[in-house]
């Protein structure tokens, strides 16, 4: 499957070439800033430069701004590039940049931690912001969710001791599961067996679910809180029972203290962090 995803990875570059290139030609003109400097898709650099009156217009980013993006480091991945591609609805870019850094040796953990979620963050910054709509962002987060299901498993090397188990879950209403999805694949990657809890439950019987299934780990992935006192609640009759639990998303990153102060026992800030804090607390 890696090599059929970089052969359509290679087969996108070519088929955008000429269309994107004219774009170049159109919107930047021939003294705009060499794009070509970021290796993980060859075509990235066209979808990029097409794009810019958009970042311009909507996100506030020039050309200039997205090509600095280098493979080798993770805050460098052409994160900007794909928002590009995903605010403009170019499938075909966007699936380009993934598939480029699929087909550099990249892991699934890693496209999910150095790309698609600070891509998803980027988004709902322009949506606070009012340079994207709810539309927008509706529609963005489906995108990456079909990206997600389009990338194969990436096992750890050094998985964690067989029989690790862990439950994930997310507030009850709270719609914005994809942070969740993409924990829990990244958890599988490293070795855990993982029971996903979707928004229909009440948080109440989130802590039967846990009891009743005895993992090592418990995980609360939140974009929107309920009542504080009942997270405090459903974390303490977790605890209650000797498992600890890693909390996530939006709700908590924009409050680094909170989870402290609700009992959490660690906070993932993305998935990688995520999955080295799920080995720590479970001591796996």
């Amino acid at each position: 499957m890696r090599s059929a995803m970089a052969r359509s990875s290679r087969a996108a570059t070519g088929r955008t070439s000429s269309r994107w290139d004219e774009n170049r030609r159109r919107r930047v003109g021939s003294g705009g800033p060499g794009l070509g400097s970021n290796p993980a898709s060859a075509g990235a650099p066209l979808a990029l430069a097409s794009a810019s009156s958009s970042l311009t217009r909507r996100c506030g980013m020039t050309t200039t701004a997205v090509a600095t993006g280098r493979v080798g480091s993770a805050a460098r991945l052409p994160v900007r590039g794909l928002v590009c591609a995903l605010l403009e609805g170019d499938e075909e870019a966007a699936d380009g940049l993934v598939m480029g850094l699929v087909a550099a040796g990249r892991s699934r953990m890693s496209v999910f931690a150095d790309l698609l979620h600070p891509a998803q963050a980027q988004v709902g910054n322009l949506w606070y912001s009012g340079h994207a709509t709810s539309a927008d962002e509706v529609r963005i987060a489906a995108a990456i969710r079909r990206i997600v299901a389009l990338l194969e498993p990436t096992p750890a090397p050094k998985p964690v001791r067989r029989g690790s188990s862990c439950v994930i879950a997310v507030p009850h209403d709270d719609p914005h599961d994809l942070g969740m999805t993409m924990l829990t694949l990244a958890l599988q990657d490293d070795g855990w067996s993982t029971v996903q809890v979707g928004a229909a439950r009440a948080l109440a019987d989130l802590a039967d679910v846990v009891r009743d299934r005895r993992p090592q780990l418990f995980c609360l992935s939140a974009a929107v809180l309920p009542p504080l006192p009942q997270v405090e609640r459903l974390i303490g009759a977790v605890r209650a029972v000797r498992i600890p639990v890693l909390v996530g998303g939006a709700a908590f990153g924009r409050r680094p203290d909170l989870h402290g102060s609700l009992g959490a026992d660690g906070l993932g800030t993305d998935v990688r962090i995520g999955v080295v804090m799920a080995r720590r607390l479970a001591g796996r």
